[in-house]
């Protein structure tokens, strides 16, 4: 029997219908830099990050959006940062993305939750855990969970084990009666949550609702339908 769920966050718990980096850009533009600079002007500066973005798909580094990134945006444009970052941070990352919560994982929050099984997010983002909590808090779920674990915290990312030892980690020092063998974790993307999970030790769910093939044979359980977590429970 396993005594707790660590979840992935997008596609997963939150189904992501769309994410456009572009979306936050005009956003800060509309909002804050509009009387230095134009939108194509700011756009092309934050193309000058294109690399770091590619970098982390190579060595599973993670960027920190509101420390690393954003400053130098408003700085380049010779513009002082607002003094409320956590609330900046937070609004650009509701314009990039639109999503929400489907029936059958709120059925199965409800159901782990009436068991009392804790729950956890760990999330690869560029945004901090403080944002991605206020995320989850206005899609009403914020408080099944225990704790969320974000990749910008981190400084890495999945599939990198170094980000799972980090979140387990935290949740040990909480938790020290949990192993990693009371550990389900769950997850939709095959490369960054299936190898990750399984690389880190973890009895993984692979949520595989298009039908991908497992290519590497991993030894993951694969469902199509989100309520077959409460089976391996």
């Amino acid at each position: 029997m396993k005594k707790a769920v660590l979840f992935d966050l997008y596609d997963t718990v939150l189904k992501n219908e769309s994410f456009d980096f572009l979306r936050g850009v005009a956003y800060v533009h509309e909002h804050h830099l509009s009387d230095v600079c134009t939108y194509e002007e700011l756009k092309a500066y934050t193309d000058t990050f294109l690399p770091l973005y590619h970098q982390r798909h190579v060595d599973h580094s993670e960027i920190h959006f509101a420390r690393d990134e954003l400053p130098l945006w408003f700085s380049h444009f010779g513009k002082e940062l607002p003094r409320n970052v956590d609330d900046l941070e937070y609004a650009i990352m509701s314009a990039m993305q639109d999503g929400g919560v489907l029936d059958e994982v709120r059925f199965v929050l409800d159901e782990l939750r009436s068991r009392d099984i804790p729950m956890y997010i760990l999330s690869n983002t560029i945004f901090t855990a403080q944002a991605t909590k206020r995320l989850l808090s206005h899609h009403g779920v914020l408080d099944y969970f225990e704790e969320v674990y974000a990749s910008a915290d981190a400084g890495v990312r999945k599939p990198s084990p170094r980000f799972f030892d980090w979140a387990i980690g935290h949740i040990q020092r909480r938790r020290p009666d949990l192993g990693r063998e009371d550990m389900l974790f769950v997850g939709n993307d095959y490369n960054l949550d299936a190898r990750g999970g399984v690389a880190a030790g973890l009895d993984t769910v692979w949520y595989n609702v298009d039908g991908a093939p497992n290519e590497d044979d991993l030894d993951v359980i694969v469902t199509d339908n989100f309520k077959d977590v409460l089976k391996w429970i």
